[in-house]
């Protein structure tokens, strides 16, 4: 399994992560959005920081775009948190989410893998 992947098909992230992704050419100018893996320690709590993602391009909005299921959010800021449901409803496992960032030119998107444990 790739732990940082650059450019995933659309093909590849619906069998592989089971999650759906919004296909588009780059646009120059959109955020270039870079992958990551966090870990999250369980039992966890509504509000609990997972970590942060980052882009270049200065994204003005963020958004979990598939995967997830309502058990995460994400800030303004990129940064993202547990969800009241996802206070009881993160089991140790591997979470897949669709990440896209958004400015004036465009979206850009990557995979967060996160790593409950």
């Amino acid at each position: 399994m790739p732990q940082y992947p650059n450019i995933v098909s659309t093909k590849f992230a619906k069998s592989f992560y089971g999650v759906s992704v919004i296909p588009g050419i780059p646009t120059t100018g959109a955020p270039v959005v870079n992958p990551v893996t966090f870990s999250l320690a369980l039992p966890t709590t509504n509000g609990a920081a997972v970590g942060t993602v980052t882009a270049s391009n200065t994204p003005t909005s963020w958004a979990i775009a598939s995967g997830g299921a309502g058990l995460y959010a994400i800030s303004a800021g990129g940064a993202i948190t547990v969800t009241l449901a996802g206070s009881t409803g993160i089991n140790p496992g591997t979470d897949y989410l669709l990440i896209s960032a958004i400015n004036a030119s465009g979206t850009g998107q990557t995979i967060v893998t996160i790593e409950a444990t």
